[in-house]
């Protein structure tokens, strides 16, 4: 994604418009249509996307903790309960009304259920950002964030009356029955007509990083507005206060820039202005500052007037043409992969492949996979 001095007022919903786009495709994934077809009908398989869609715009926009899920609704109002800050149970109802969404019912009339992994719901203790694991198992297989269930029609034993309106164990079969239970299965011993979709961790944290590097994108562009410049990089590995580092031009995102620097490894960047606005607490509060990458061309930095300074601009392979134009550059970087430690040391822990590794100003955006997980965002003048 590009991002243009003129374009800066537009980061944002750029941002949400990728939220929307890439949430989009956890409509179809996952779904098996002849099985839908047999077991409940397309209604079903539409309202159960349509809820982890919501479920997944909801964390990846959170103004508190991006990442995070609501609670679900244990009492049948349609929104998210909690309980001494905590949600009253893992499992209950979906809230509906919590994510905007309409009364969604499945296709036989029932309204849908829900379950979420403890350490990704909302006003949770722990850390969410690309290294946390959903703590969910859906037959077997951990590191789901969140599934949606459709109870379809009672079975023998289940007993739907009013009181029992909000209860699993009236409505659902198996693991899927036991609430706070992280366990959930797609099919069990008859009888047995639970439907379930799952997400994964990894589906859920490719959508939030995508809104971490756009929203700190737009840090970076009201930056530049004001300054004519962009701040030099903070030194990988050297934190927890990761200032900026004099003429450093690629690392980390900078905490802080100017007075105040904390002694590490690197050159105090005294006299540059600090951030327009401080950033958000939850990004440093999450550990996301340790997480994305990122790069300044030598033109733009500090001394120059609107990239007018000597060197060449950053070169972003891959990328639509022209992809030698680039200012500056953020990277998120994904769950760790072969190896990769965190926090990080060097950039090959945040990083893969070769191009992005090697400490020059040409870097490629590779296709997401087991062999690459990062999201760019380069920005160009």
């Amino acid at each position: 994604m590009m991002v243009g001095n003129r374009q800066k007022g537009m980061v944002i919903l750029v941002m949400m418009t990728i939220i929307i786009l890439g949430s989009a495709m956890l409509l179809v994934s996952g779904l098996n249509d002849n099985a839908w077809q047999r077991h409940g009908g397309m209604d079903t398989a539409r309202a159960l996307a349509q809820a982890r869609q919501a479920l997944a715009g909801f964390a990846a926009a959170s103004p508190t903790r991006p990442g995070e899920l609501p609670c679900p609704d244990t009492n049948g109002d349609g929104l998210a309960d909690y309980s001494a800050g905590s949600c009253a149970s893992l499992t209950g109802r979906l809230p509906w009304r919590t994510l905007g969404l309409g009364d969604l019912r499945d296709g036989r009339g029932e309204r849908l259920w829900y379950g979420v992994s403890g350490n990704l719901r909302a006003n949770a203790a722990s850390v969410i950002n690309s290294n946390t694991m959903g703590q969910l198992v859906v037959d077997g297989q951990g590191g789901y964030a969140a599934v949606v269930l459709a109870a379809h029609e009672g079975l023998p034993g289940q007993l739907r009356s009013a009181a029992n309106r909000n209860q699993p164990r009236a409505y659902l079969e198996g693991d899927n029955a036991t609430p706070g239970d992280n366990r959930f299965v797609t099919q069990g011993s008859a009888p047995f007509n639970d439907r379930l979709l799952a997400m994964t961790t990894e589906e859920l944290m490719a959508l939030v990083e995508r809104r971490v590097v756009g929203e700190m994108a737009r840090y970076l562009q009201d930056y530049y507005a004001v300054n004519g410049f962009y701040p030099y990089a903070a030194r990988i590995g050297d934190g927890p206060a990761y200032y900026c580092d004099n003429a450093l031009r690629n690392g980390l995102l900078p905490l802080a820039i100017g007075a105040g620097f904390i002694p590490g490894s690197g050159a105090d960047c005294a006299g540059l202005p600090g951030w327009n606005t401080p950033l958000p607490a939850w990004f440093a509060g999450n550990g996301w500052h340790e997480l994305v990458y990122y790069a300044v061309a030598a033109p733009c930095t500090a001394g120059s007037a609107l990239c007018n300074g000597p060197g060449s601009l950053i070169t972003v392979n891959n990328l639509p043409a022209p992809n030698d134009d680039k200012t500056a550059l953020l990277a998120a970087a994904g769950a760790p992969l072969g190896g990769q430690t965190r926090p990080p040391g060097t950039v090959s822990d945040l990083l893969e492949g070769a191009e992005n590794t090697d400490g020059d100003d040409i870097y490629e955006a590779l296709a997401a996979g087991a062999a690459s997980n990062d999201q760019f965002v380069a920005m160009t003048p």
